[in-house]
């Protein structure tokens, strides 16, 4: 098994690219607002039960959104991405509450790459059946307060995430982006250390290819140097 000493630091963590997604704008929670209290006690302690999970679902929804954006869900089906994570998580409340914040969101990112993938392999049967050709994902339109190189950073590295194999851009998300620990991947997707650990080696070294080959074309369109 490799050794997690040998695995490069987080430094791409601090890239433009990466550091942009994590930075995207949020968007804006899915769950609907909780009505005021009523005066009975009790219905006030079902009240207070009934919004710290909301609360915490809000919470997590940037987060997950990130994950859906980043492997490759379309505009148009992130309100049902989220949504299915979202009532996932709200089905185990019970259990899932009672972790701590940072394990909840890790739990969160998970689904939310398992979902993705479903998603995928949805959109792929479709298109076997109807012939159509994938539309190329486009980003949100920037509110004025991102900025272009943030907007143009998210881009190409949509770009590079697409092109990577699906289990090594799950993990690369997941360590990178949303910054989850290698053993607590591993841990989420049931899967060793040692593979977690190569799956994000090379990762990273596709990602450092295409960053080198993507400037490089931006640099002398056309081929000319």
């Amino acid at each position: 098994m490799v050794a997690l000493r040998s695995l490069p630091s987080r430094a791409l963590g601090e890239t433009l690219l990466t550091r942009a997604a994590r930075n995207e704008r949020k968007v804006a929670a899915v769950t609907d607002e909780v009505d005021e209290p009523a005066a009975s006690g009790v219905q006030v302690t079902a009240e207070r039960e009934l919004r710290e999970p909301r609360e915490a679902l809000e919470e997590l929804s940037s987060s997950v959104f990130r994950v859906l954006r980043r492997l490759g869900v379309q505009p148009n089906e992130l309100e049902d991405g989220i949504q299915s994570v979202l009532m996932q998580i709200w089905g185990r409340w019970a259990v899932l509450g009672k972790l701590p914040s940072d394990e909840l969101r890790a739990y969160a990112c998970t689904v939310a790459s398992g979902v993705a993938i479903d998603f995928s392999r949805r959109r792929g049967r479709v298109q076997a059946h109807t012939g159509t050709l994938e539309i190329e994902p486009v980003l949100d339109e920037p509110g004025p307060d991102v900025a272009v190189d943030q907007k143009r950073a998210l881009e190409m590295l949509d770009t590079i995430l697409r092109a990577m194999p699906e289990e090594r851009r799950i993990v690369f998300v997941l360590y990178e982006i949303e910054e989850l620990g290698v053993h607590e991947i591993a841990s989420r997707l049931d899967v060793p250390v040692g593979t977690i650990a190569s799956r994000l080696r090379k990762a990273r070294e596709e990602y450092e290819r295409a960053v080198v080959r993507l400037r490089a074309a931006q640099a002398f369109p056309g081929g000319r140097r």
